[in-house]
C-alpha cells in the first residue's frame, strides 16, 4: 500500500473477500472514503 498522506483520513465502507472453492482468497474489492481532515 501507498504511504498516506498526514492529514489523509479514511473509512472502509464496505469489504468484501472472494474466496475460491480450494480455500484461497483470490481477491478482495473495498469501498474507501478519503477525507482530509485536521486530525481528530
Amino acid at each position: 500500500m501507498t504511504k498516506m498522506k498526514k492529514n489523509l483520513t479514511y473509512k472502509e465502507l464496505s469489504s468484501v473477500t472472494y474466496v475460491s472453492p480450494d480455500g484461497l482468497v483470490t481477491h478482495t474489492d473495498k469501498k474507501i472514503v478519503f477525507e482530509k481532515g485536521r486530525g481528530i
